[in-house]
């Protein structure tokens, strides 16, 4: 295990519905059922009290995983809200294999390597207009991500 205790993460609406017993492994998962296509209220106020009771929080910057022969989707400003909003550091991380379902992870024992940045602390975007601090956040996010990913290659 890379963390020592129980972590949360932002699931989409969809991986709630289709089949309740998914829906309860996730749920136990700490999976936070979040809305898309809008501002999520309810979300936001759950991940922000996870946070605050000492949830890590997990979130995708690209806002879905990443199926396509890109090595990185384009960031998304809305996913750094939470962090900002918590006030607690960001740290980037990139994640090998996550584009495999969670089924193939589980069941077929795929690999999964995740390599992690170090912090972005809050003081980094203070100062800044919101609209302003969240294009910055992502995209520094975006580019420590792939600096991982280099140092990673270039460590094979």
């Amino acid at each position: 295990s890379v963390i020592d205790r129980d972590v949360c993460f932002l699931a989409k609406e969809e991986l709630f519905l289709p089949n309740k017993i998914f829906a309860y492994i996730i749920s136990k998962l700490n999976a936070i059922r979040l809305k898309r296509g809008g501002i999520d209220i309810d979300a936001i106020r759950i991940a922000i009290k996870m946070i605050h009771n000492g949830y890590p929080l997990v979130i995708f910057p690209e806002g879905t995983r990443n199926l396509t022969d890109k090595l990185l989707l384009q960031g998304k400003p809305g996913v750094v809200f939470i962090m900002m909003k918590a006030n607690v550091p960001i740290v980037p991380a990139f994640i090998i294999g996550s584009n495999k379902s969670i089924f193939s992870l589980i069941f077929k024992k795929q690999k999964l390597s995740v390599t992690f940045g170090k912090p972005i602390y809050p003081d980094v975007w203070k100062g800044m207009k919101t609209k302003e601090a969240r294009i910055y956040l992502v995209n520094l996010i975006m580019d420590k991500i792939r600096k991982l990913y280099e140092e990673k290659s270039n460590n094979s």
